[in-house]
């Protein structure tokens, strides 16, 4: 699922689920308050990140890990079939094919 924010204002330090994530997922009321309580006891500062999330930051993040995908082994739950897709181009990439991203996968793998 991609949502717009996972967080409802963490600019203003509000790290509670956003209204756009599924009720069930992301964290718990109790649990963003247990991180203000260990916030303001540790005398954290909580600040922007220094690597902004941008297209191109992303293209990066997909590019490593398509190339450090571990080949698959059923002892470490990584299944044969797996396939991960790209969203911009819509290509989906087995682990054969994880060096052809940023183009189209040779095998010729199709997105379901």
């Amino acid at each position: 699922t991609q949502v717009s924010a996972v967080f409802a204002d963490p600019a203003n330090g509000d790290f509670s689920r956003s209204a756009s994530v599924p009720a069930g997922n992301g964290p718990d009321d109790a649990n963003v308050t247990r991180f203000h309580q260990l916030i303001s006891e540790q005398g954290l500062t909580l600040r922007a990140a220094p690597t902004a999330v941008t297209p191109a930051y992303l293209r990066q993040l997909r590019a490593r890990i398509l190339q450090d995908w571990p080949a698959p082994d059923p002892q470490d739950d990584i299944p044969e079939n797996l396939i991960l897709e790209d969203p911009d181009s819509g290509y989906c990439y087995r682990y054969a094919d994880r060096m052809d991203y940023p183009g189209p996968p040779s095998s010729g793998t199709v997105c379901r």
